[in-house]
């Protein structure tokens, strides 16, 4: 619904640069419709204000009312319409980026696996990644996702680090080398060394990061 009074707004406040440019219509007409334009972009800004000023503390969305308010006081429609529209460009754009940034996470969640093969009393038995304790041992396969940061003890492989680094080529690991949670193991079997319980790999940190930065203008 935003997004279709952002497009009404936007033709509203072009048409009405139009018709001040070029004065094929009398001023009231643009006046006219650059209080359209306000209504059809702006519906949403005038709820926020109220909230704003029953809370005392004064936002954006106040401070855009004033200045809109202010304009159109002293004969500016034009103005005070482009306002109400680029304000909510800049508001579709921040849910925009949040949207993103949500599904950035879901993907993230994603890619982590749920469970390891972890070695206990000479066995390895599979076990959810939350009760695996750091210094236990962990079998990742070919092909598998690598369940928790930790340093490789057996084994040699290329490994996919693109969802946690962005590198676009697999990267060659060895005895000593550190990897991480939610990298993909290529063709050889690893035993690893467990590093940072499930709570503290760099995945989760980054997931964290992402949950943050939603909560935050």
């Amino acid at each position: 619904l935003e997004s279709i009074s952002l497009v009404v707004s936007g033709a509203l406040v072009g048409i009405g640069l139009i018709v001040d440019w070029t004065n094929v219509l009398p001023e009231s007409a643009t006046a006219i419709m650059a209080f359209a334009a306000m209504l059809a972009g702006g519906w949403f800004l005038l709820p926020k204000a109220g909230r704003a000023i029953l809370r005392l503390r004064p936002d954006i969305n106040l401070l855009v009312v004033i200045a809109v308010i202010g304009a159109s006081v002293i004969g500016e429609w034009i103005e005070a319409a482009t306002v109400v529209f680029l304000f909510g460009v800049a508001e579709w754009l921040e849910g925009w980026a949040d949207r993103r940034a949500r599904r950035a996470g879901e993907a993230l969640l994603e890619i982590a696996p749920k469970s390891a093969a972890v070695n206990r009393s000479g066995n390895f038995v599979e076990v959810p990644v939350d009760e695996v304790k750091v210094e236990e041992i962990v079998a990742v396969k070919s092909g598998m996702s690598i369940p928790l940061d930790g340093e490789v003890i057996r084994g040699e492989s290329a490994v996919n680090q693109a969802p946690i680094t962005g590198e676009s080529v697999p990267v060659d690991k060895k005895t000593g080398d550190t990897v991480f949670a939610g990298t993909i193991n290529g063709e050889g079997s690893l035993e690893i060394r467990v590093t940072k319980a499930s709570g503290d790999t760099t995945l989760a940190k980054i997931i964290r990061l992402v949950k943050e930065a939603q909560e935050q203008k």
